[in-house]
């Protein structure tokens, strides 16, 4: 008898150890657990820092860039950029013919009446029919590098076959494919519209043109108010 009380008081001692064991285990498991917590906290919170130091560190640069070309350098506040827009040309098409190449359009480019003005037209029976004006040095001085958007109004009638009207730019990069960044005007017949579009002037660009007219098309176009503009 006194063997077996003596086997069931060290089992119990043992069972006792055992779970005093667990509970040790457990505890130092929650402890981890609350201290990787932490450590994850802390590490998520250096992150916003480090993030908010980099975008401050941006804005500083952005701001000197500023200074440099002779733009106003406003207080940059929770990240926000500021916005300037330079007018790189805006002008009737009919007041300046010399904006197209050579002076002279090619056969089935030219200027008709439109009320008291004249306006950019451009007859399509055969071939393709455009007017072609590249961009000057200072011209390619204010775009490069930035957001560049081009405006004009359209009117058109009878436009039919398998190309297209044709409002776009020609950029050509050094050793790069050329770009043909446009407009989609449409086919058909239709009153004067507003037709514009957008493009970022890659820095590497050599030479850019602008043209308007048909290819493999029909029909007849006009052209007014043309505007590009360069944002910041």
């Amino acid at each position: 008898m006194k063997k077996t009380v003596i086997a069931l008081m060290i089992a119990g001692s043992t069972c006792c150890a055992w779970g005093e064991n667990l509970v040790q285990q457990a505890e130092n498991v929650r402890r981890e657990v609350n201290i990787n917590a932490e450590k994850n906290a802390a590490a998520q919170e250096k992150l916003k820092t480090v993030k908010k130091a980099v975008q401050t560190q941006q804005n500083v640069v952005r701001s000197k860039e500023l200074i440099l070309v002779g733009k106003d350098p406003a207080v940059l506040s929770a990240g926000a950029k500021q916005k300037t827009e330079t007018v790189v040309l805006d002008f009737k098409l009919a007041e300046r013919k010399e904006y197209f190449r050579n002076n002279a359009l090619p056969q089935g480019i030219s200027y008709v009446a439109d009320g008291d003005r004249n306006i950019l037209q451009a007859v399509n029976t055969e071939k393709t029919v455009v007017a072609i004006r590249y961009f000057s040095k200072e011209e390619m001085e204010q775009m490069r590098g930035k957001k560049i958007k081009l405006t004009v109004m359209v009117k058109a009638k009878d436009l039919q076959g398998k190309g297209a009207a044709k409002f776009m730019l020609m950029v050509n990069r050094k050793g790069l494919p050329s770009m043909w960044p446009d407009a989609q005007l449409g086919k058909g017949s239709f009153d004067w519209k507003k037709a514009e579009f957008s493009y970022n002037m890659p820095f590497n660009t050599t030479t850019c043109a602008m043209v308007l007219g048909l290819q493999a098309m029909t029909g007849t176009i006009w052209f007014k108010d043309l505007k590009v503009t360069a944002a910041e």
